[in-house]
């Protein structure tokens, strides 16, 4: 095996490697040291690939060499000219797999699903020897940005304060209270017992509604960096509608479009004018002891 094959075999290792590297949902510590790693080798095995091809040529006594390609690369070099970078990556960041003529070429270069094919970026040019400049890492550098903290809500109690939430269909809504109850009593043997009417209120309300809006643009969703930006976004509004319906169901005043809540339907009571005594406020708890309000 020459030194240029031996290059060559080497070259397709690392890029099996990092386009590996490049399909995995998250990197470990190690693995982003790895593909730093392989990102600076494989550059230094294409820079001694060139030098060991145009040695090889010289010692031979040829200056340039042309070969033709099989039907088979042909058809993979015309796949690669019509397909782009950005569509692989708007796939892969629908959740989606490519189609047509790129499902096509990564199945030729055995590019596994989801993944971007390394082989995009090469080209089927002569090897030329370059007095390459080599670019410095500039002083901003790519930021690991931690997972997102949810905001702190306060505990819901309507739930605790018997507060139904029924579902119900269009239309304005009511509900029928008994507000005077029949009467009983003892009675005489073989008298009669006249019945009472009992009175009924209904008590309705109309349709309100707690809305939230979240808006969000897919530059930024691109930018963050993180995967749960949108979800812990959708998830702190989700949050924030229910916070805002508990503190209506207990603080709303009913008016506007607010909704009637706990508070204000309870009836302030007026300033005692004698202070109760022992015994009046055990006959005022007593007296609800039978479920009477």
């Amino acid at each position: 095996m020459t030194p240029a094959q031996r290059l060559q075999v080497q070259a397709s290792e690392q890029r099996q490697r990092l386009n590996e590297l490049s399909g995995l949902d998250s990197l470990t510590d190690d693995q982003r040291t790895e593909i730093d790693g392989l990102t600076e080798s494989y550059a230094d095995t294409e820079r001694q690939l060139r030098a060991a091809l145009v040695a090889e040529s010289a010692d031979a006594g040829v200056i340039e060499t042309h070969t033709t390609p099989d039907a088979e690369t042909r058809e993979r070099v015309e796949l690669r000219r019509k397909c782009s970078v950005g569509a692989f990556l708007a796939a892969r960041l629908q959740g989606r797999q490519v189609a047509g003529e790129y499902a096509e070429y990564a199945a030729a270069v055995g590019a596994p699903a989801g993944e971007i094919p390394i082989d995009l970026w090469e080209s089927d040019r002569p090897v030329e020897v370059h007095a390459d400049a080599v670019t410095p890492a500039p002083a901003t550098v790519g930021v690991n940005l931690g997972p997102i903290h949810p905001a702190v809500f306060a505990a819901s109690i309507a739930p605790r304060l018997g507060i139904a939430m029924p579902t119900v269909s269009s239309g304005t809504y009511a509900e029928l209270r008994i507000t005077t109850s029949t009467t009983a009593g003892t009675r005489a043997k073989g008298a009669a017992r006249e019945s009472t009417a009992a009175a009924l209120s209904a008590v309705s309300t109309k349709p309100r509604s707690i809305s939230a809006r979240l808006s969000l643009r897919a530059e930024d969703i691109l930018e963050i960096g993180q995967p749960s930006f949108e979800s812990s976004l959708r998830a702190n509004l989700s949050m924030a509608l229910s916070s805002e319906y508990d503190d209506q169901c207990i603080n709303g005043d009913g008016t506007g479009s607010d909704v009637n809540g706990l508070i204000k339907q309870l009836t302030r009571p007026t300033n005692p004018t004698a202070v109760a005594d022992f015994d009046a406020f055990l006959a005022a708890v007593a007296g609800e002891v039978d479920g009477l309000w």
